[in-house]
């Protein structure tokens, strides 16, 4: 037995939301993801309010509260692609995920909390990251000179979670 997860497009209002990043120091994909999420839900009012309407219809017994927790976790949801190539004096590696960014809804109860339910908003992820030969840098003898990571927010997503038999 095993578990298939689905996920189906929930919204789609004024998007899609894109920011590029460049650097010298290699992404923490996962990190970024996560906070670029953050920084959406926060500063962007479409995706606040879409983010409030998709909680304000989830079904929770009568005086529940569901607020959104701070408590972000990216899934890498598919990878269609990833490829690297080094040859002579250079290289780069370059790929292409989709990740799923679980936000637990959190109720208090008497003793504690739980989490009845999970947004999940999908993020499209594109990264390149270029290597230059180099003498200092050891066993590999490449040094990182730059990489560029794009995000874009699709929307949030509807997953369901089945039983496999």
């Amino acid at each position: 037995m095993g578990l298939v997860l689905t996920a189906s497009l929930a919204c789609a209002g004024n998007l899609p939301k894109t920011v590029v990043k460049e650097s010298t120091k290699e992404f923490d994909i996962e990190a970024e993801v996560v906070a670029f999420y953050s920084d959406l839900v926060k500063y962007d009012e479409n995706v606040s309010e879409e983010q409030q309407r998709l909680i304000g219809r989830i079904e929770v017994d009568p005086g529940t509260t569901l607020r959104p927790s701070d408590n972000l976790h990216a899934i890498c949801w598919r990878t269609p692609e990833f490829y690297n190539e080094f040859r002579g004096a250079k290289g780069f590696r370059e790929g292409e995920y989709i990740y799923l960014v679980q936000q637990p809804l959190t109720s208090h109860i008497v003793r504690g909390y739980q989490h009845p339910a999970n947004l999940f908003a999908k993020i499209h992820a594109k990264w390149r990251a270029d290597f230059s030969e180099d003498e200092k840098n050891g066993e590999d003898g490449f040094s990182l000179k730059s990489n560029r990571l794009e995000l874009k927010f699709e929307g949030f997503v509807d997953v369901k979670v089945e039983e496999v038999k």
